[in-house]
């Protein structure tokens, strides 16, 4: 009796069992549980068959018969809404600020943006709000289309309960040390650089810290994009995704985040960053992690554009002074956490098990048409940026 039921269980696969569940608590893996388990969800991966036997259901045939295929099924709809909301993430950055910035003009502002181009003319109130209202825009979107779309509890959706508040510490080492390594990129390509360079041509006789607009901008950039940014690519849909595994839910939040940016030049730090940021979350448990490894890098990124804005000679010993203990930092709290880390012998990244190799789902992934279509436009974008 006991060898039929050993035999019975071997026979039988279940999807939802094949992703580890120990790198998470409870609290977050029982609603993330219940969500799969729901028959009608079209993005939940909750195949489960016995080898041993097939399933017809009345007025609707043969269920799908093999995980193969109930991969492939759930995976094509989480990744069509996402390239859905990268498109519109891509249209409303392309058209919004257009718009708002012709209303803002209309309503009596000083501001002028010209349609087939990117310079901008006008008061810094002005030019703040066009950008924090474009970015905010483009960011809430996607976000409540994905956050509609998928329907996950929010315990589920957002990790949010710190199981490692050491790591933290060491996501913060991890991103520095990033940093270091991708500065130039990081300090010459940005937004954050277009903005600052508007301020301080505004008035040479006032620091850009004295102008009220820019202090705003800066704020809204580091702590409520970072947040609204991290919520798009390490909520919701990094949750749907990690169902085939964590480290493809990072592989394809990554590669989302690098070509968002639309940018050759910015893509390689934007991929680093995204790892870095999703990696943080895992380890410590919360999406907070994520957002802190945004700010320090933004927060860093700034720093670099201020330093090298002065022209005096002690420029380039004081930056890489500057960097230099950054790093150093950076590495011994990477070192430490690492040790504590392996010391404890926890796992940080769920493994989901499966006979697909993680490059046929990463590759079907960028074969879906809205991902591939939201992959051109980013590229084009990109190419076009790169020759004008």
């Amino acid at each position: 009796m006991g060898d039929e039921k050993t035999n019975k269980s071997s026979s039988v696969f279940n999807a939802i069992d094949q992703l580890d569940p120990s790198t998470q608590n409870e609290a977050y893996n029982q609603p993330f549980r219940q969500w799969r388990k729901n028959r009608e969800n079209p993005y939940a991966l909750n195949y489960e068959a016995d080898s041993r036997e097939r399933v017809y259901v009345d007025s609707r045939g043969f269920e799908v018969h093999s995980v193969e295929e109930a991969e492939k099924k759930a995976l094509t709809n989480i990744v069509r809404i996402l390239g859905v909301a990268m498109v519109v993430l891509v249209v409303i950055d392309v058209f919004a600020g257009k718009i708002i910035a012709a209303v803002i003009k209309l309503l009596g502002g000083d501001i002028d943006m010209y349609f087939f181009s990117t310079s901008l003319y006008g008061g810094g109130f002005e030019i703040v709000t066009l950008f924090v209202s474009v970015t905010v825009i483009e960011l809430l979107v996607p976000l409540l289309y994905l956050h509609r779309k998928l329907k996950l509890p929010i315990k589920a959706e957002l990790l949010n309960s710190v199981r490692h508040s050491y790591e933290i510490i060491g996501s913060i080492g991890t991103v520095l040390i990033l940093c270091t390594a991708i500065c130039l990129p990081a300090a010459y390509s940005s937004e954050t650089k277009e903005v600052y360079n508007y301020f301080s041509n505004l008035d040479t006789n006032v620091s850009v810290w004295g102008q009220k607009e820019f202090v705003v901008y800066t704020v809204f950039d580091v702590l409520v994009f970072s947040f609204l940014s991290e919520l798009i690519f390490h909520g919701a849909i990094f949750t749907a995704l990690r169902q085939f595994g964590d480290a493809f839910a990072l592989i394809i939040t990554s590669g989302a985040a690098a070509l968002i940016t639309r940018d050759f030049i910015e893509m390689p730090a934007a991929m680093m960053i995204s790892l870095a940021a999703g990696l943080g979350m895992l380890s410590s448990g919360t999406i907070f992690t994520a957002v802190i490894v945004q700010v320090v890098y933004k927060m860093y990124r700034l720093a670099l554009i201020i330093l090298q804005s002065d022209t005096s000679g002690n420029m380039f010993i004081i930056r890489n002074a500057a960097m230099l203990v950054l790093l150093i930092f950076g590495i011994i709290a990477f070192t430490v956490t690492y040790c504590i880390r392996k010391h404890s012998g926890e796992k940080r990244i769920a493994v989901y098990r499966s006979e697909t190799p993680l490059s046929k789902f990463v590759c079907f992934s960028f074969r879906t048409f809205s991902f591939s279509a939201a992959l051109v436009m980013c590229v084009m974008a990109a190419l076009i940026k790169l020759t004008f």
